[in-house]
């Protein structure tokens, strides 16, 4: 594929995921509604002046998966990703309809890290032994998917910092010539950006968990 190709390639992927996620963000908020999945104020934290739709996280993730059906072939670490990615995405679904106990929780969580490491995605550095790299992996994983959801406190923060990191990560893949990871980390910032879109002060719907 040539220079400009690809280029006007990235270009199209990111603009998928960027109208998709215009376009679906305000159905699954709707269907929030509807069902009242709603984070209301409570004079500290939540300072919002109504209760707000939650299943954002949804939306970005249901985008997500749509635009890479359409973008591009798949490979074992990219399916280990989806995989693990997708059971995440349930674990948030499950703890915002209240019904998971955050033990619960951290042991789905480490199953959906369990799943990703097994398709050879993890910490790998020279010199580093392996009975250290797992347990950094995992650390590196949880952590990192904890650490985002507690930055969703203030309305756009979450899914601005993610959107920055996946183009970040999406600019060094296509500068090392690889191209599905760049597909990936460049369709993820496309449906954040579009999601920053609904969720940017005053916020009408939240990510969730």
């Amino acid at each position: 594929m040539g220079a400009l190709a690809q280029f006007l390639y990235f270009c199209f992927v990111f603009a998928l995921a960027f109208l998709l996620s215009l376009y679906v963000t305000p159905l699954v908020r709707r269907g929030a509604e509807t069902y009242k999945v709603l984070d209301g104020p409570d004079g500290g934290l939540k300072t919002q002046a109504r209760p707000v739709p939650l299943l954002g996280g949804i939306a970005i993730y249901v985008t997500f998966l749509v635009t890479l059906a359409f973008t591009f072939e798949f490979r074992e670490q990219i399916l280990g990703l989806l995989l693990g990615g997708t059971m995440m995405a349930m674990l948030g679904l499950f703890d915002d309809l209240k019904i998971l106990s955050p033990g619960l929780k951290f042991l789905g969580q480490l199953l959906a890290v369990g799943v990703t490491l097994r398709s050879h995605i993890g910490i790998e550095v020279v010199g580093i032994p392996l009975f250290v790299a797992l347990p950094l992996s995992v650390l590196w994983l949880v952590g990192i998917t904890n650490a985002i959801n507690l930055l969703d406190v203030s309305d756009g923060l979450a899914a601005s910092v993610s959107a920055v990191a996946a183009m970040a990560l999406f600019l060094i893949s296509a500068i090392n010539g690889d191209g599905l990871i760049a597909t990936t980390a460049l369709t993820l910032s496309g449906c954040l950006a579009g999601f920053v879109f609904y969720n940017q002060a005053p916020a009408r719907i939240y990510m969730g968990d």
